[in-house]
């Protein structure tokens, strides 16, 4: 929303204008700019041809873009990350949620593929104030 938000699909819109190409016409090309974007990016990551791959965030609400990446990426199934169970729109509290147990338990949570660190490793740092579950000494 604060980069892609309704301020730059005003910019779209009056760029378009200028050159008087149909609003219309601009947002879809944007949105499959977009969608190209994404799934070259998955494939970097997952290799040329994802097994499945699931959409979170605002991206996933947008039907027109969900059936690029449909397009873009089969014969994987493309999907919301709902249909996983977890809400997509809380990624980022289920995603710290996991990395802070994975930090808790001492497994590494990270792998070079994706960070370009030269190891697997275990990140963040547990702090608990002192109260009923954690002495001062901890």
């Amino acid at each position: 929303r604060e980069e892609f938000g309704e301020e730059f699909v005003e910019k779209i819109i009056r760029f378009a204008a200028r050159r008087g190409i149909a609003s219309a016409d601009a947002l879809a090309t944007a949105t499959y700019f977009t969608a190209v974007t994404v799934a070259d990016a998955v494939k970097k990551a997952s290799g040329p041809q994802p097994q499945r791959v699931y959409v979170s965030g605002g991206g996933s609400h947008n039907r027109t873009l969900m059936q690029h990446l449909a397009e873009l990426l089969h014969p994987a199934p493309v999907q919301p990350f709902d249909a996983t169970g977890l809400p997509g729109d809380a990624k980022e509290a289920v995603c710290f949620a996991a990395l802070g147990y994975f930090s808790l338990i001492g497994v590494a949570a990270t792998v070079p593929r994706a960070t370009s660190a030269c190891r697997p490793a275990r990140i963040g740092k547990i702090c608990l104030p002192p109260g009923p579950f954690c002495n001062q000494e901890d």
